[in-house]
Parts: structure tokens; sequence; C-alpha cells
């Protein structure tokens, strides 16, 4: 079996569009820790991403990812409405439909919500991204996890999360992620075509990846040709394939 799809950044350029994109009449509450400016928050998120390239995760977590992080938790993680990260207007009204669907049906516990920069989100998969280099799974499981409450939809996250619980060798489980990194890729990219690509490409290789290790080939390659489909030059599709291939002939010739 090949290695494990390369991991990729969330593309940040977007990351600061909503800042606080909240329900018409939502008040400020004045006692709330005030947030980074969101130039500071850009600044950090490119300093930790620069950081883990040059071989300093510990640094970019605990001097870029964390402060965004906190700066976010102190404000939002504690109040009375549901608080969602968002990258997108249209991702921000999903959450808050989905949300109001919710508190019709009595299923939220918090009945309000809003929607803040998507860069809460991209701190938090950064920060896994960062412990997954580690090697401190458990952690970047968690920090993975909250940017997923945060940003359901959120196709960078779900595939972070995919491949650690890959190497764990939790199929079921990480199946489940990237099929959901998958779902979120469709809905939330339209507007971005070359990331949503991106994202459910490798969201199908990680699929595809963890199906062959489930002895369940055709469903594997059906995906690995869906990835070609998108993009006719990806070469992991390609040898997974090939390794595909390499299983049925050794199992054609076994007595």
């Amino acid at each position: 079996m090949q290695a494990a799809p390369v991991r990729q950044y969330w593309h940040l350029g977007c990351a600061l569009l909503l800042l606080a994109v909240a329900l018409p009449g939502e008040a400020r509450d004045p006692e709330a820790p005030a947030e980074l400016p969101a130039a500071k928050i850009q600044q950090l998120l490119d300093a930790g991403i620069a950081a883990t390239n040059k071989g300093n995760p510990e640094t970019a977590i605990n001097q870029y990812f964390e402060p965004v992080i906190h700066s976010f938790e102190s404000r939002y993680a504690q109040g009375d409405k549901r608080v969602f990260s968002a990258h997108s207007p249209s991702e921000s009204l999903l959450y808050l439909a989905s949300a109001a669907a919710s508190a019709k049906e009595g299923k939220a516990e918090k009945r309000d919500a809003i929607v803040v920069s998507g860069a809460w989100s991209d701190a938090l998969h950064l920060k896994g991204f960062a412990l997954i280099e580690l090697e401190r799974f458990d952690e970047a499981k968690v920090a993975l996890r909250r940017a997923i409450e945060i940003a359901p939809l959120f196709a960078p996250a779900w595939n972070e999360l995919g491949a650690v619980l890959q190497v764990e060798k939790d199929w079921p489980a990480a199946l489940a992620a990237y099929t959901s990194a998958a779902e979120g890729a469709n809905i939330m990219a339209d507007d971005n075509p070359a990331w949503k690509n991106a994202q459910l490409s490798r969201a199908l290789r990680g699929q595809g990846y963890v199906l062959v290790e489930t002895d369940r080939l055709d469903e594997a390659e059906a995906l690995y040709r869906r990835c070609l489909e998108i993009n006719g030059d990806d070469a992991t599709a390609k040898t997974e394939i090939r390794y595909i291939a390499q299983l049925r002939s050794k199992r054609h010739v076994s007595p």
C-alpha cells in the first residue's frame, strides 16, 4: 500500500472574510475579551505555517496558533449562543439555517447562533496538523474535532482527522471522516473550484486507501478513477489503481 496522501494546508486567503456575522439585532457583550485585529490574526497564522514548514511545529503551536485560538475561545466559547466559524457567506448561511432548524426541532441546547471568522477553525486545523507532525495524535484529534465542532463543513479538518485515524488503523472512523470531508468540499466550494478539487480528491484518495486496506477493491478503484476525472494527472490515484491491479493479479495466481 502506498503512503498516506500528502496533507495540504487550507488556503488562508479568505480565512478572515467573516470577522463576525451575527443574527439581526445581535449585541456584543461589553465584558467579553477583545478580539485580535484581523491583520494580526493573519500574521500569526502565516507565521505559524512558515514555522511548521521549517520544521518547528512546537513553535508554531505555542507562539502563533494558540494566541489565535485563545482569542476566539475566550470571547465566544462560554457564551449562551452556538458559535460557528465560517469561511464564506454561503457557509455562514448554511450553519445558521442548520442551527435554526435544530432549535425548531428541539435538538439544540443553545437556541441562537452566530457566525464568526473562519480563522478560528483555521487555527485549530493548523494546530492539529502541527501536532501530527509531532506525532501527538491524541492531542491532534482534540484540536481537529474542535475545528469540526465549530465548522462542520470544513473539509481540511475532516481530511486531517481522517489521516490521523488512518495512521491508527481505525478504518471505520477514518472512512467516515474522509466521507465527511468529501461532502463538505462538495457543498462549500463552488466559488473556488481549485480548492474544491484539491480537498475532494484528497478525501476520495483517503476513502480509497481505507477501502483497499479493508479489501473492498472494486469500491476503491472506482474512487481513484473519480480522482482521475477531477485531475487526469493525479499520480497517487494512478499508482493506487496499479497497486489494486497487482493485488488482483496475485489472487489469480494463488493456488
